[in-house]
């Protein structure tokens, strides 16, 4: 039996499409046109902090080695 944690998380694995950009259209067209294609990584929207009060800074995104996630903070799916 999967745990919530667990099922949030790959629910959370598979959202690429933010309000304003899809992350996979992006990675798909940078990895052709600068990496011809040899980036293997998943990409996929990072959570919002439950953090209360206000932070000085925010991590804008990482790259995780063990997994192979692109993780891009949400507060940058804005409109251009």
């Amino acid at each position: 039996m999967l745990s919530w944690a667990s099922v949030a998380y790959h629910i959370q694995k598979t959202i690429t499409k933010g309000i304003y950009h899809n992350l996979r259209a992006i990675y798909d067209e940078l990895n052709g046109q600068y990496f011809a294609n040899n980036v293997d990584a998943d990409i996929l929207w990072g959570r919002h902090s439950t953090f209360p009060g206000r932070r000085r800074s925010i991590k804008l995104g990482h790259y995780c080695y063990d997994n192979k996630h692109i993780v891009i903070h949400p507060a940058l799916d804005q409109a251009s």
